[in-house]
């Protein structure tokens, strides 16, 4: 179509650009779609029909006592007809030896039609479960001289509350953990309006953070996603343990502002990895790995009795400037001067 009004001399109409190109805006939310569920209910029965023998109706003859009789009952009988379940049990059992015992209500419940509906919704709940991460592409994300320190990248659901899922993960919570995290980061901040309201240096910014922190739906919009680093020292101060931001652009790590620490074996280290622009990953690192200098809105910030909490790590932190390059930001409040 562009071929002719180029032939043609024509300027190009506007209605034969497609919508996406017309857009000033051409990000796109971070979203997996897992409605493209295949069902595999149809050859599973037929499967299991294949172990179902034909059944032989006695049409003729006496009846037969004893034994044989019994024997007839037990083995032949067309009061009840087997389930395909029960045929391959029973092959199972012949064949191998083995003493194969399925309660009833399972082996019922699991060849029981279920609704279309309910159907893919336990089969989206189970992909959701059991998929495979490709967690290896995620290293090119983060400063190459961390790639050795890095052990493990947990990746978590990307529906807008990845940065809440991490935490929760951190947390050990339920697959919903992530609006128990939502509601205490929330309440934490209420607790403390005026320690807030310093650190955010003000007062409608903080109001923006509080309605980020409400949403309970199944996804969130950018407006609802987790803000680094303005919930860095939110979380670390909510929940007693450090935090570090790991991302190509930007590493801190954040301390929590008024509670003393605990004994060192005892402080725990949640990692977060900032990838693609949009999504949140936890990172597992070792237990020697540098990490990034403490934030400025702790140095500033934080009470007395949580300055030592930065000492078990200083040596750390040195070996990580002497790494870093220019391009990574290590401090997230700039003076002027700067």
């Amino acid at each position: 179509m562009i071929v002719g009004y180029k032939r043609e001399g024509a300027p190009i109409p506007l209605v034969a650009i497609h919508p996406f190109w017309r857009k000033l805006d051409c990000n796109t939310p971070y979203v997996e779609d897992y409605t493209d569920v295949v069902d595999i209910g149809p050859e599973i029965e037929l499967l299991l029909s294949r172990f179902k023998p034909p059944v032989k109706i006695h049409t003729r003859g006496r009846k037969r006592s004893g034994k044989a009789r019994e024997k007839d009952i037990s083995e032949e009988s067309t009061k009840r007809d087997k389930s395909g379940f029960e045929y391959v049990i029973q092959s199972i059992k012949q064949s191998s030896q083995l003493d194969v015992s399925i309660p009833n209500q399972i082996s019922q419940a699991k060849f029981m039609k279920q609704p279309k509906e309910e159907k893919v919704n336990t089969q989206r709940a189970m992909l959701l479960r059991k998929r495979t991460m490709d967690t290896e592409r995620y290293l090119n994300e983060f400063p190459p001289f961390l790639a050795p320190f890095i052990r493990n990248i947990m990746d978590v659901l990307g529906d807008g509350h990845c940065g809440y899922r991490v935490v929760s993960s951190f947390l050990d919570m339920a697959d919903d953990g992530w609006k128990d995290v939502r509601h205490d980061l929330l309440e934490h901040i209420e607790h403390h309006p005026k320690l807030y309201e310093r650190v955010f240096y003000d007062h409608h910014r903080m109001e923006e953070l509080k309605s980020s922190l409400k949403c309970q739906s199944s996804f969130a919009d950018n407006s609802h996603c987790m803000s680094m680093p303005d919930m860095g020292c939110v979380i670390a101060s909510c929940y007693k343990i450090v935090v570090v931001h790991i991302s190509k652009l930007q590493c801190l790590t954040f301390l929590p502002l008024q509670h003393p620490p605990p004994p060192v074996e005892s402080q725990r280290i949640l990692c977060i990895g900032y990838v693609s622009g949009c999504h949140v990953v936890r990172l597992h690192l070792t237990s020697d790995s540098p990490l990034p200098p403490a934030s400025r809105t702790w140095e500033r910030f934080r009470s007395d009795v949580a300055s030592t909490w930065i000492t078990p790590y200083l040596d750390r932190m040195k070996i990580f400037k002497s790494f870093v390059g220019h391009d990574v930001d290590i401090v997230d409040i700039h003076d002027i001067e700067e």
